[in-house]
């Protein structure tokens, strides 16, 4: 039996993060995106007799997520400013969508939506080469993908 696209396994390179921020605007992809994680605040009970402890679930907390890219002067200076006047109180959106082996999207997008809690902008070091980064912390809103 053929091997479909549906099947094979994606890696962590094979995704497109982009990101919307209010009064900024579209700012593209990103490279990075880390937490997000879906978790619970889970309440265990332990009944009476010696009985096996019981889990009476709990409410859905969303991990702090980062997004991070490569720094362009010519794309992100000229938004440094406003997304710094954004920081607790701009409403973000971020986007995943897979994509598959020939680069072409699936259906499917995930997405997060919250407030901007941080922008770090590039550090800077003139003893060393490495790629300047800008970083964006969102505080999640909600309980489930959007």
């Amino acid at each position: 039996m053929p091997v479909t696209t549906a099947q094979v396994g994606m890696r962590k390179d094979t995704w497109v993060v982009s990101v919307n921020v209010e009064g900024v605007g579209d700012l593209g992809t990103f490279d990075v995106r880390t937490g997000g994680e879906f978790d619970s605040t889970e309440l265990k009970y332990q009944p009476g007799g010696m009985a096996p402890m019981v889990s009476l679930g709990g409410s859905i907390t969303i991990g702090q997520l980062i997004v991070s890219r490569n720094f362009r002067a010519d794309r992100d200076l000229p938004k440094a400013k406003a997304l710094v006047a954004g920081v607790g109180k701009a409403k973000v959106s971020v986007n995943m969508v897979g994509l598959d082996p020939d680069k072409h999207p699936y259906d499917t997008r995930l997405g997060w939506r919250g407030v901007l809690k941080r922008v770090t902008l590039p550090e800077v070091d003139s003893t060393t080469t490495e790629a300047a980064v800008i970083e964006l912390e969102i505080t999640p809103e909600g309980s489930a993908l959007v």
